[in-house]
């Protein structure tokens, strides 16, 4: 612990929603808007168990709950997940819909969802910055990534075996290979965006996909065609 920082309790977070969900995804990692609320999000992490239900936890950070709630904005890397549960309660997606699956039922304790990362520390993409050497937290992001990867992967494997779900998303085409890591596919299948098969030993279906902000989650088509090949990784 470093200045209240609980850095093992960021690293042992495995996600939002509960242990048993039966529909997982998989991300990267979380995003990080502004440096200036860095501090604060990382003490409000570290009070955080294995498993936070979505609202409670948002709420706490800096951003508070903007996307979570009775009336919110609509998240674009979520949107996918919303249209995708609402598809599998044969239930036709709209904007308002996936808003409000967004705003009350993802990611929440008890629920069907859980939101997790290959990795703990939330970060900006898109600068290229590395904003943990002010608290001695690896050098750059390589270093992190070299130390940090195969535990976590090895964390949400464990995670994931201990409850095997009937669906694992996997999102980030650049960590295909990683995400193959948690499942025990003998042989995937691939269709354009997508790779998908099943595991070997949980039985859970297991999607690859691009990013969920990319063009082929783009049109209410393109979503269709997603819940296409998340039933074929069940069959």
């Amino acid at each position: 612990m470093t200045d209240g920082i609980d850095w093992n309790a960021i690293e042992q977070f495995v996600g939002y929603g509960a242990p048993d969900a039966p529909f997982v995804f998989v991300g990267t990692e979380e995003g990080l808007d502004k440096y200036a609320d860095l501090e604060h999000d990382l003490l409000t992490r570290s009070r955080y168990r294995p498993y936070m239900d979505l609202l409670a936890a948002q709420g706490a950070l800096a951003c508070g709950n903007e996307y979570i709630g009775e009336h919110v904005k609509s998240q674009r890397t979520w949107r996918p997940m919303c249209d995708l549960m609402l598809r599998f309660e044969n239930t036709a997606p709209t904007d308002e819909l996936r808003k409000r699956y967004q705003g009350t039922r993802l990611g929440r304790i008890p629920g069907q969802t859980l939101l997790a990362e290959l990795l703990p520390y939330p970060r900006n993409k898109a600068d290229g910055s590395w904003p943990y050497t002010q608290w001695n937290r690896f050098g750059d992001f390589e270093q992190y990534k070299n130390a940090l990867l195969l535990p976590r992967i090895n964390l949400l494997r464990t995670a994931i075996h201990a409850h095997p779900p009937k669906l694992i998303v996997c999102y980030g085409k650049t960590y295909w290979d990683e995400y193959a890591r948690l499942a025990n596919v003998q042989e995937w299948r691939d269709a354009g965006a997508f790779r998908f098969g099943k595991d070997a030993s949980t039985g859970a279906g297991v999607v690859l996909t691009w990013h969920f902000t990319r063009a082929p989650f783009n049109t209410d088509e393109q979503l269709a065609q997603f819940y296409q090949h998340a039933k074929s990784a069940l069959e």
